[in-house]
């Protein structure tokens, strides 16, 4: 199918292709909002910007855009850190909305992304090994301290200052 240039009339009327919007979300019940944050803690220069992918339950695409921003919304906060510095998380926004098609249960396709490749090797250049898994990497700590006292507090008298 052509696209049309501005100014050109589309030979396509609404009720032959109805809005992608309604048919993609049509029955969906749950959606993947990928939320923005940004923390910045005080005398560093540097900011840190979190994506956080939540699922939202919703029974259109315009309650499922205002329950991600809800949710959204519920993580501004301000707290010192355990140097006593101030640090302040603020939501930015959505970066994207999606429908999850299928049921949730395991396997369940929750995103996907697509790109075009040239090759098969270009492909597997994609996939990483067990060990470079997030799940499998150690957490390294950020030059920027933006963890609560208390919450460091609270893991150090639970796990021991080691923990860190």
């Amino acid at each position: 199918m052509r696209r049309r240039s501005h100014g050109e009339e589309s030979s396509v009327t609404p009720s032959v292709a109805p809005s992608p919007l309604v048919s993609c979300a049509q029955g969906a019940k749950w959606y993947l909002a990928w939320v923005v944050e940004l923390i910045e803690v005080e005398s560093h220069r540097r900011k840190i910007v979190h994506v956080n992918q939540i699922l939202v339950r919703a029974d259109s695409p315009a309650e499922a855009h205002r329950r991600a921003v809800a949710h959204g919304r519920e993580c501004n906060r301000s707290y010192r850190n355990a140097a006593g510095q101030r640090v302040r998380i603020r939501f930015l926004g959505l970066r994207d909305l999606a429908v999850v098609h299928d049921d949730l249960e395991d396997g369940a396709e929750l995103s996907y992304s697509s790109q075009t490749v040239l090759s098969e090797h270009a492909a597997r250049a994609l996939v990483q090994p067990k060990r470079k898994l997030g799940v499998f990497t150690p957490r390294r700590a950020g030059k920027v301290d933006y963890m609560s006292a208390g919450i460091r507090q609270m893991l150090d008298d639970e796990l021991g200052p080691g923990w860190r």
